[in-house]
């Protein structure tokens, strides 16, 4: 009977595969099962692949659910390039979910960049990882108290954070009488898109799908 060691290295020897389908599923496969000897493989499978990029999109996700901080800098390397596109973006996700200091402070300093994309790139992996309060809150605040660093995707980024808690931009919390009853997440990753105000779920298939922020596709 094969035992989970087996396994894992048979999935890790499937990277070298050609087959797009056995690719994906590969990758979805070893961030489910989160072992870290797929880390360095995994890099490897995306330094050295110039193909489909559904596959290595699932691949840097994996990277993130693995959490091992050997990906950090290859991540960072894809964070800086501006030929990525969407796996830019997707790098900065992966970053953000690690919620680590070493791969939250790069998406910090990219939320100071003169750049307005690279901006909300950081904004991406920073939103739903940074917890109110915590060190990376606070240098966020900072960032939004100084007017030469500041910028509308920090300042949003800052009043998404404090919404989450109840504290309106005003520095004002809400205040009631009545029980809200509270919608259960149903166990999903939910993104913010700061640029279109929405958010946004991954589907199996790679897509992104309109939702509320308890994951519920709208």
């Amino acid at each position: 009977m094969p035992t989970y060691v087996d396994e894992v290295e048979k999935l890790i020897e499937q990277l070298k595969d050609e087959d797009e389908d056995v690719l994906e599923y590969t990758c979805k496969a070893l961030g489910d099962i989160g072992d870290e000897r797929a880390v360095l493989p995994l890099i490897k499978f995306i330094e050295n692949s110039d193909s489909n990029e559904v596959y290595i999109y699932y691949a840097i996700l994996a990277l993130g659910q693995i959490g091992d901080e050997r990906a950090i800098e290859p991540l960072i390397e894809m964070l800086k390039d501006p030929e990525l596109g969407y796996l830019r973006e997707l790098s900065a996700r992966a970053l953000g979910e690690m919620c680590t200091k070493k791969s939250i402070e790069p998406l910090i300093e990219f939320l100071q960049s003169e750049n307005e994309e690279e901006r909300n790139v950081a904004v991406s992996g920073l939103y739903g990882n940074v917890k109110h309060g915590d060190e990376h809150y606070q240098k966020i605040a900072e960032i939004c108290s100084d007017i030469a660093r500041c910028s509308a995707e920090s300042r949003g980024l800052f009043d998404l954070i404090n919404r989450g808690v109840g504290i309106h931009p005003d520095g004002s919390t809400a205040w009631t009488e009545r029980t809200i009853p509270i919608i259960e997440p149903i166990g999903r990753k939910v993104f913010y898109d700061p640029v279109l105000q929405e958010f946004f779920y991954i589907d199996e298939n790679g897509n992104e799908i309109n939702c509320d922020n308890s994951g519920r596709a709208i």
